[in-house]
């Protein structure tokens, strides 16, 4: 049961994952507001995921070190991929209303190649040390 349901969670972070490169490459001008936050949101949905993989609770939270936190019995993360964590966070909901945050380019492509370190880092974990495949 928890392999399904992490497996429902992981497929979504995919999703928000690919959208955000999707429109990162190919809309002009790029949605900046709208690409960080499914950055975050594809961290977010992996965690969690995680947690359920090895039935832990999931909580109501967008807080990426929070997750982290939680998982850390399971997987050890360095303290850079700590840091990206906390950066992606700032994404989650203040990116969904206007004026919140100024974001510019070079935070759009930091997020992009941010989550893009986190979400290798999570699958190649899966990978080794579960017999899940994340595509």
């Amino acid at each position: 049961m928890a392999e399904d349901e992490a497996s429902k969670w992981f497929k979504f972070a995919e999703m928000d994952f690919q959208t955000a490169i999707y429109l990162y490459e190919n809309m002009y001008p790029p949605p900046r507001e709208i690409i960080c936050f499914h950055c975050q949101q594809a961290v977010e949905k992996f965690l969690k995921g995680l947690l359920i993989n090895f039935d832990e609770e999931i909580i109501k939270t967008h807080d990426l070190t929070l997750l982290v936190s939680r998982l850390q019995k399971f997987i050890d993360l360095s303290d850079d991929e700590k840091k990206i964590c906390a950066k992606l966070s700032l994404y989650a909901v203040e990116t969904r209303y206007p004026y919140e945050l100024e974001i510019q380019e070079q935070h759009v492509k930091a997020a992009v190649e941010d989550s893009k370190i986190i979400f290798n880092r999570l699958k190649k974990f899966m990978a080794e040390n579960t017999d899940k495949v994340i595509e």
